[in-house]
């Protein structure tokens, strides 16, 4: 693996996790019945954001456990099966 993939798999897994907490932590409760939950979410201003969040979350998370399992694999065979047991 190159210098870069040692640096950009890490961070994709560190920015990931921290793109959980703070979509996680800025979503509001979502309480009572489907009208009450339908104005909370109309309420909040940044309920897309924090749902891209969520959704780019998983996709940097799973793109740096991947990386990190294949930069750890000695034979090519172990990269594959270090991918499929990670995802």
């Amino acid at each position: 693996m190159t210098f870069s993939q040692r640096i950009v798999f890490p961070g994709c897994l560190l920015l990931g996790a921290v793109l959980t907490i703070v979509a996680g932590t800025l979503h509001p409760d979502l309480r009572g019945d489907g009208a009450a939950q339908l104005t909370t979410i109309a309420q909040c201003e940044a309920w897309r954001a924090i749902h891209w969040g969520f959704l780019f979350d998983l996709a940097l998370a799973l793109t740096g456990l991947v990386g990190l399992g294949r930069m750890h694999a000695v034979i090519p065979v172990e990269k594959a099966v270090h991918a499929r047991l990670i995802v």
